[in-house]
């Protein structure tokens, strides 16, 4: 079964007050995005990933040709959302069965959690799969998993939606089951869902999320695999990569 990665790349970083690509912050280091690539490579899924890049193509383009690194890459024109973004890379996808999507400011994630993220589509019973982790808290390192989608859940443990804070109810921010983005998708599924998808929310943008509720009013059992909260960290402010470091050297 042919596996492409698609790694979302494309945020300029305003918050990060940095003239470069927000992905190409370094951490320890090492640029966010080669960190993320680098454990896509390991975990043996995509020799060639695909990077969806806006206005910052160049730049990603010369740090990844300056590494040694080979990607694909796709353009998305306009920032309208992570459902776009990830649209905008079908034609880079052509032949893939399945899809695995990452982010490229998320540089934590280890290869072996990539590998149960395939693992859990493929024991599952539907047309994809996502990683989850429990946010300890939403202070100090962890403060940034306040900004994340909310994992809602029924009373027998389904998966049943999942919320984008700025859409969130009081009862459902406080939810500390959070969306890491880290998702796996059967291809043909995938790509007629985004083609459906609507900017029916606060933010006005297309969702990658809203395809999990496609998926659950087709009748289909969401599957999730669990990780270790440091690995679904993203980084989007100087705070968060403090955090990130504080993380890093925790588990080094």
């Amino acid at each position: 079964m042919l596996t492409r990665a698609v790694v979302l790349a494309a945020g300029s970083g305003r918050r990060m007050a940095s003239d470069i690509p927000k992905v190409l912050v370094p951490l320890a280091g090492t640029p966010l995005l080669i960190r993320l690539l680098t454990s896509i490579v390991a975990a043996g899924i995509d020799a060639e990933p695909v990077i969806v890049v806006g206005e910052n193509k160049l730049l990603i383009e010369r740090a990844l040709n300056d590494h040694g690194v080979r990607v694909r890459y796709a353009v998305q024109a306009k920032p309208l959302g992570t459902g776009h973004a990830v649209r905008a890379a079908q034609a880079a996808c052509a032949g893939a069965e399945r899809i695995v999507v990452l982010y490229g400011d998320h540089p934590l994630v280890s290869p072996a959690t990539i590998r149960a993220l395939c693992d859990a589509y493929v024991a599952g019973s539907g047309p994809v799969a996502l990683a989850t982790a429990i946010a300890p808290d939403f202070s100090g390192v962890h403060a940034p998993f306040a900004d994340f989608g909310r994992i809602i859940r029924n009373d027998a443990g389904r998966i049943m939606k999942i919320v984008e804070k700025k859409d969130t109810t009081p009862h459902e921010l406080a939810v500390r089951e959070v969306n890491p983005a880290y998702f796996c998708f059967s291809a043909a599924w995938l790509w007629e869902k985004l083609a459906m998808l609507t900017n029916e929310n606060a933010q006005k943008e297309y969702y990658l999320g809203d395809t999990l509720q496609a998926a659950i009013r087709e009748g289909y059992t969401i599957a999730s695999v669990a990780i270790s909260p440091h690995e679904a960290l993203g980084v989007n402010t100087p705070e968060h990569l403090r955090a990130a470091e504080l993380l890093l050297g925790s588990i080094s």
